[in-house]
């Protein structure tokens, strides 16, 4: 399940979320952090996540698919409407 949460944020960092976006999602950097992260929480035995900076949803989705409950916030309204698109298109999958 995935629960996005939003609050207030200077109108320039909503226009950036498009960039952070494409520039990121599929990048060397994101990959490796992504492996990071999910070796970690496993070593840990974590099951339930809350990431508090989900931007457009990059590791909210790649837990969710490895099994782990996890809930997103950010305050980008701009980036939590992509993460909500992919949410809404990981169900229609």
């Amino acid at each position: 399940m995935i629960n996005i949460v939003h609050g207030k944020i200077p109108k320039w960092y909503d226009k950036e979320c498009h960039y952070e976006e494409a520039s990121y999602q599929d990048s060397p950097n994101a990959i490796a952090t992504n492996r990071l992260i999910e070796k970690i929480l496993k070593k840990h035995k974590v099951k339930s996540v809350v990431d508090f900076t989900c931007g457009t949803g990059s590791q909210v989705f790649l837990l969710l698919n490895h099994g782990f409950h996890v809930v997103g916030s950010d305050i980008s309204r701009g980036m939590l409407g992509i993460a909500k698109k992919k949410a809404k298109h990981q169900k229609n999958e």
